[in-house]
This record gives C-alpha cells, sequence and structure tokens, in this order.
C-alpha cells in the first residue's frame, strides 16, 4: 500500500501552530513519518514554520521511538533488556 500524502492531522496541527494538539497527537502515537503531498513531513513542516516548540516535542519523540526499536532489537536477539544484560556480571 503506498504511504499517505494527504496531510495528517498533526500537520493541521503544526500549519495551526496549536503546541497542545501536536504535544496530545505525538503521545497518542501519530505517524511521524507520513509525509504531504510536497513530501514534507510533519518535523520538516514544523522547521520550515519556525515552529521551534513543535520541533522540540517531534525530535524528543523521534529519539525515543528508535530508542525503542534499538532496545526490541537486542531483545530479539539476546532474550535480554539492555539494562538487565548490562547488569549481569560476566562468568
Amino acid at each position: 500500500m503506498p504511504e499517505s500524502t494527504i496531510p495528517s492531522v498533526l500537520m493541521v496541527a503544526i500549519e495551526e501552530t496549536n503546541l497542545p494538539a501536536v504535544q496530545l497527537l505525538v503521545q497518542r502515537g501519530a505517524a511521524l513519518d507520513q509525509r504531504d503531498e510536497q513530501g514534507m513531513t510533519a518535523l520538516a513542516l514544523a522547521s520550515e514554520m519556525g515552529f521551534q516548540e513543535a520541533v522540540e516535542v517531534l525530535l524528543a519523540a523521534v529519539s525515543q521511538e528508535r530508542l525503542d526499536r534499538v532496545r526490541q532489537a537486542y531483545f530479539d536477539a539476546t532474550g535480554l533488556k539492555p539494562t538487565d544484560a548490562a547488569s549481569h556480571e560476566a562468568v
């Protein structure tokens, strides 16, 4: 299925510089990689608009999303959480 190019609710919130809506949508799992008809993501739009607060919220969400994927990949490979593995002493 092709990626949607319809502006997301998140993008509309950014266009309206509605920070509380941006925060809520990100907390609720809004798609951060969805692109509009110009190929822009929410982060690119917020950046282009100079909406610094939204940029910060989106960057934090992207970082957490990536961290979660890395943690899951480590768990899938080892069966341990990274924090658990770090606390085990070498035998």
